[in-house]
């Protein structure tokens, strides 16, 4: 993201006709006759929105640095920025919009936007929202019950664990896999075959080294600083039933590959995307929205391990299965 310049307080404040600026008597008049929407981004200089994929969250960000410095009210700047953005192929939900106002007013002044008088939205997302966003992954994907998504897979899902892995790990891969989280051990992928009854446990992402050295200052078979490039983020929800999972697993697969669903032999359903390449400002965004999405944050972290697909879960006794699966390669032409 181009991080804008600070605008010196001495320098804003002595502007007291800042609000007076053409701009912002342009979206004063039209906020007081309640037609806020025909104001276009071009009236007031400014560049349309991107289409999804083009830069849309560090558009929101600029847009609103440029509409501080006009003079353009907080309030103001949400609803020209979610007007604006009506047309964007991807959701766009009011504490992202928020969030690009308030960054933008501490960056640009100097000043945090509550003492201007923007009141932040709570960060935690209210129930009602959180149900409006399941609501909606089953309204736009039509998926409404575990056997919906069962159906709709792509392609037939690997029983094995190792045809699971020759799918989406390179040959050359080295991979950290353990019957516990605590003692994942890295090994050659091709060292692994037939080897993972015990292994319940999988990072998503293949290694870069057999150890690292941990947060703790400490070696570690399974740290971040021996975890590869991102290649798979897996997403879960022990919030949800299979059912809405189903809807809301498919739904942010419309932001991102998704190539596996994996019962964890339990409660839950993992969501395997493919992100590999990916900017990790996006996977932050995603981040941010895991409480209005039903996601467990922890999975987040790249080098946190998963359930290993088809391999029996030794607490419940029941299979760790593949249920939903797409051919990588697909997904990596559709990229």
């Amino acid at each position: 993201m181009n991080r804008e310049t600070a605008l010196p307080l001495t320098e804003l404040r002595g502007s007291a006709d800042l609000t007076r600026t053409p701009e912002a008597r342009i979206v004063r008049a039209a906020e007081q006759d309640g037609d806020v929407a025909s104001i276009s981004p071009e009236r007031l200089g400014l560049e349309d929105c991107p289409h999804a994929g083009g830069g849309v969250h560090d558009w929101l960000f600029s847009t609103a640095c440029q509409l501080v410095r006009m003079g353009v009210t907080d309030d103001q700047i949400a609803k020209l920025l979610t007007e604006w953005t009506t047309h964007v192929n991807r959701c766009i939900y009011d504490r992202e919009v928020q969030d690009a106002v308030g960054n933008a007013r501490r960056i640009v002044t100097g000043l945090d936007s509550e003492r201007v008088g923007w009141k932040h939205r709570v960060q935690k997302p209210s129930w009602q929202e959180k149900l409006h966003a399941l609501a909606r992954a089953k309204r736009e994907t039509g998926i409404t019950s575990l056997d919906g998504l069962i159906a709709s897979s792509p392609s037939a899902p690997p029983e094995a664990t190792d045809d699971f892995i020759d799918a989406l790990f390179p040959a050359e891969s080295l991979i950290c896999a353990g019957s516990e989280v605590w003692n994942c051990k890295v090994s050659p992928r091709e060292e692994l075959r037939g080897c993972w009854d015990s292994l319940r446990h999988i990072v998503p992402s293949p290694m870069s080294a057999e150890t690292g050295i941990n947060l703790q200052g400490e070696v570690s078979s399974r740290c971040l600083d021996n975890t590869g490039p991102r290649r798979f983020l897996v997403l879960e929800s022990d919030e949800l039933n299979f059912d809405d999972a189903s809807a809301m697993l498919m739904w942010i697969g419309r932001r991102l590959p998704l190539v596996a669903v994996v019962y964890s032999g339990n409660k839950s359903l993992h969501g395997w995307y493919y992100v590999e390449g990916r900017d990790e400002d996006e996977i932050d965004r995603l981040r941010s929205e895991h409480e209005l999405l039903w996601l467990d944050p922890n999975t987040f972290t790249v080098c946190h391990p998963v359930r290993t697909p088809g391999v029996v879960r030794k607490d419940t006794g029941r299979m760790q299965r593949c249920l939903w699966f797409a051919d990588l390669e697909g997904e990596r032409g559709s990229q």
